[in-house]
């Protein structure tokens, strides 16, 4: 029977990430954390960095797609721009025109701010961390095909975020996110095998 569109199981919620407590990898951070943990202004600046920290100083591998770096940089470069205005990133209005407009004053300006994601995944290689984006294969390509689509029909997910989500199952071991959306599959909706947290 189809699960009910949009809706998470009664009563269940998804765990919360806990300092301290050590996650399975590998991992897949959703983009918002990455964001928050690298931008102090974030309101979830405190936890994120933390469990980045966390993370690394255990040595956790992380998994990074090209989903979740276009993501990361386009939401940092939304903040460098509210930067620029001196307005609050909910306030302003932010799309293609815009940083197409703005983009050579933006890197001029906040160019540290929107390169941010990309030094700090660079650094992390460098320095022979495991972080590494997944190798598609047709049989994990077709699977998360297909789960994308599965989820957003039975769940009502984004197709970014219903893509994550089986990108997360193909080849991680724990997704965390700050995207409330997802408590949709919390309980017995998450994909087996996957442990779902919230930061």
């Amino acid at each position: 029977r189809r699960r009910g569109r949009g809706r998470a199981a009664t009563g269940v919620t998804l765990p919360a990430w806990q300092p301290g407590t050590r996650v399975q990898g590998p991992v897949y951070l959703d983009a918002n954390v990455w964001v928050s943990a690298l931008v102090r202004s974030q309101p979830q600046y405190a936890r994120a960095s933390r469990l980045l920290a966390d993370l690394v100083s255990n040595s956790i591998p992380l998994i990074v797609t090209d989903l979740v770096g276009s993501e990361s940089q386009w939401a940092l470069a939304k903040l460098a721009y509210a930067d620029l205005l001196h307005q609050r990133p909910d306030r302003i209005r932010w799309h293609k025109q815009a940083w197409k407009a703005n983009s050579p004053r933006l890197f001029a300006t906040q160019g540290a701010v929107i390169g941010a994601f990309n030094a700090f995944i660079a650094s992390l290689h460098n320095n022979g961390y495991p972080v590494s984006a997944p190798s598609p294969v047709p049989a994990t390509f077709m699977q998360s095909l297909a789960e994308t689509f599965a989820y957003m029909r039975s769940f009502g997910l984004t197709p970014a975020d219903a893509a994550h989500l089986a990108l997360a199952h193909a080849h991680a071991a724990t997704f965390i996110t700050g995207d409330g959306d997802y408590h949709v599959v919390a309980g017995p909706n998450q994909p087996p095998g996957l442990t779902v947290l919230k930061i």
